[in-house]
């Protein structure tokens, strides 16, 4: 009883305390006791446990600082203040809930009734304290779960209605006003529902029977609802088939009832449909050469129609089962696991399928024949299946015969699209040969052109020459004959005058200067013009002979000087190279192709390289770009006809390819080494000795 402490201040007989200690000590609850000054007087076992104060720490001490929380306080000193005075309040005599604070300062929620006790002229408040923590816990995981459960009802694509046990309707989802039409103020009571939905008497009677007779079923065997299929009248008149299943959710939903009514008219009609679609059937397979079949999967009986005798090659009539145990041994050993697997997933899955299989008859004819199969739900389950098998050999030996042909002619289209390709390069490099062959030829006409003027302008500078050796001779004579004609002072100043004036000592010396310079000038025109008609070789008939590689490099160089000047310089690193049987003019144009890419791939300034050497039997011609380089997704199609990297309108991508047939034809080879920002280096590899020459 130690735990039960009262103020001997406020009671001081002995037999009053020990009276109050067994009420104290006997309660489940809490027992606060508070006096006039708000100070609490008697804190029980049960006040103890519930706000975590012993009975020595709580005795004394202001209640209100004690265990109520802040927001109450105000409330609570005001009602205290008027108690204390005339004993009255308006929490008297109720039951209150409210929040506390325990001795580790979290709030709880509890229950609090009051009541008070008038003691030798003093008001007491005596308090009635229980935690009433796990109620509201449990409360509110009621109202979470019937939130959550109204929730998935208000959602679902399936009507949904709920009543109370005064039989008013408190529910109706979307999906049960979107199929039916009524809604909360059209139905408020199970009354008017069964009046709307089945306006006919005789029709409402036997569905309440038949409810009744159901629910009566599950409370006897405790088995499932059996659900019902109604016919229900909907708002705008309409007649919808569903079925309905009824479930009672019990104390924890207060009694609640919850009706499901799924929808079923499409399935119905589309039932119908199906039947009529067999029937119709039926009678175009009896009428079409097509054999019909249908399962009927509780009884594990199989049907077939009369075209299916004929399909498997045995008499009308006989037991299909008799001929073989199994269906499937009718069809080869490799199309038997596909047959049957779609036949097991029609039946378990209702999966359709179609198939078109190889099949050999009775009678041993090897065939194709196309196999369909459908299911037809009742009740939700699958009930039968069928379909239909029709005879397609002679089909598919028309399509093998087409497909066939269409093989044959693929692989002829195929040969004349790289005919086409092959005459389409040929053209392409026949295009370029007679370019070049027409820049050869006006270069050789040009040639010869300047050659005509080149040669009199030469001979006339030799002419000239010797008249102007004549000329000064003269002109030293007359200096000598000038010392003779000292007599002569005015006639002599004006000769000197004059040969002052034209300052004849600087023509001596300049008119030869002059005469060298021009002489060097037509050289080198002279030389362009021969290194043009060795570019060219008109004139030659263009055969095989022995050349000079490196004077083949040099033409080409100067004819194409004015790629390379502005932007490379060229560097020679000529090797010993003898002389060898080819083309010329058409390694000229190898050269050609690669000097000018080589420019082409310099931007700005770089350097390009001519290199040559001999190894074995076979020498080479090295050109090197410090430009671009080539990506190496690009080295695999460089000799490709009309590959080029250029911007359209800037290169046909025909100078690599001509090249690779030029050298191709020599029974050579074109090596590529590239390293993109560092340049590319193409060799040309060509054989000392040619066996076979062909003449041009």
């Amino acid at each position: 009883m130690d735990s039960v402490s009262v103020s001997p201040a406020v009671i001081p007989q002995q037999e009053n305390r020990e009276w109050l200690h067994l009420v104290a000590d006997a309660a489940l609850d809490a027992i606060v006791m508070i006096d006039n000054e708000g100070r609490i007087s008697l804190w029980n076992k049960a006040a103890e446990r519930i706000f975590g104060y012993a009975a020595s720490e709580a005795l004394g001490k202001d209640v209100h600082a004690l265990i109520t929380p802040q927001r109450y306080l105000a409330a609570s000193a005001q009602a205290f203040s008027h108690f204390r005075t005339t004993g009255e309040g308006a929490a008297l005599g109720k039951t209150l809930e409210l929040y506390g604070i325990r001795k580790s300062g979290g709030e709880f929620p509890l229950e609090l009734s009051l009541s008070a006790l008038n003691y030798r002229g003093n008001w007491l408040a005596v308090g009635m304290v229980r935690d009433i923590t796990e109620r509201k816990q449990a409360d509110l995981a009621l109202q979470q779960s019937e939130n959550k459960f109204r929730s998935i009802i208000e959602l679902s694509p399936v009507p949904y209605a709920l009543n109370d046990l005064q039989q008013n309707v408190t529910l109706l989802n979307p999906a049960f006003v979107k199929a039916f039409g009524y809604s909360m103020e059209d139905i408020p009571t199970l009354s008017d529902w069964w009046l709307k939905a089945y306006p006919d008497r005789k029709y409402r009677e036997w569905v309440t029977m038949a409810l009744r007779d159901r629910l009566a079923k599950v409370k006897q065997e405790g088995t499932e609802f059996e659900p019902l299929e109604v016919n229900i009248c909907c708002k705008d008149g309409r007649v919808r088939t569903a079925m309905i299943f009824l479930a009672n959710l019990g104390e924890s939903f207060n009694g609640t009832h919850l009706s499901i009514l799924h929808d079923v008219t499409e399935r119905k009609q589309l039932e119908q449909s199906l039947r009529k679609s067999a029937a119709l059937l039926k009678q175009a397979q009896e009428i079409t050469r097509v054999a019909g079949w249908e399962y009927d999967v509780a009884a594990g009986k199989m049907e077939w129609t009369e075209e299916a005798y004929r399909i498997f090659g045995v008499p009308t009539g006989y037991d299909l089962d008799d001929v073989a145990q199994d269906i499937e041994l009718f069809f080869a050993p490799e199309a038997r696991p596909h047959l049957m697997g779609a036949f097991t997933r029609l039946v378990e899955q209702a999966e359709p399928y179609d198939l078109e299989l190889p099949f050999v008859s009775a009678t041993g004819k090897s065939k194709w024949v196309k196999t369909t199969g459908r299911a037809e739900f009742v009740d939700g389950s699958v009930r039968r299946v069928f379909g239909c098998i029709v005879d397609i050999t002679g089909r598919k030996r028309a399509e093998a015969k087409i497909q066939g042909q269409f093989e044959n002619i693929a692989t002829i289209n195929a040969q004349l699209i790289e005919t086409n390709k092959q005459l389409t390069q040929a053209h392409n490099q026949l295009l370029q040969s007679e370019k070049m062959a027409s820049i050869g030829l006006l270069a050789a006409g040009v040639a010869h052109e300047i050659n005509n003027p080149v040669g009199y302008v030469y001979s006339n500078l030799g002419t000239l020459e010797k008249y102007l050796a004549d000329i000064l001779s003269m002109v030293s004579k007359y200096e000598e004959a000038e010392r003779l004609m000292d007599a002569h002072t005015q006639e002599i100043g004006a000769i000197r005058q004059f040969k002052a004036q034209i300052d004849l000592d600087y023509l001596r010396q300049d008119i030869h200067s002059l005469l060298a310079e021009s002489r060097e000038g037509l050289m080198r025109v002279k030389k362009i013009v021969l290194d043009l008609k060795d570019f060219s070789h008109i004139g030659d008939n263009e055969g095989w002979k022995w050349a000079d590689l490196q004077q083949g490099l040099e033409s080409t160089l100067n004819v194409v000087w004015n790629e390379l000047k502005y932007k490379c310089e060229v560097v020679k690193e000529y090797g010993a190279l003898p002389q060898i049987p080819c083309l010329p003019m058409q390694l000229n144009q190898v050269f050609m192709n690669l000097l000018v890419n080589a420019a082409q791939a310099i931007d700005s300034k770089g350097t390009v390289t001519i290199r040559t050497g001999q190894e074995g039997d076979r020498v080479w011609v090295e050109i090197a770009d410090t430009g671009r380089g080539i990506p190496p997704e690009n080295l695999p199609h460089l000799f490709d006809p009309f590959f080029t990297t250029k911007p359209v309108g800037q290169g046909t991508g025909l100078g690599l390819s001509v090249s690779y047939s030029i050298v191709e034809k020599h029974h050579g080879k074109i090596e590529v080494h590239s390293e993109v920002g560092k340049g590319a280096t193409f060799r040309v590899w060509l054989p000392v000795k040619q066996e076979n020459i062909p003449q041009a």
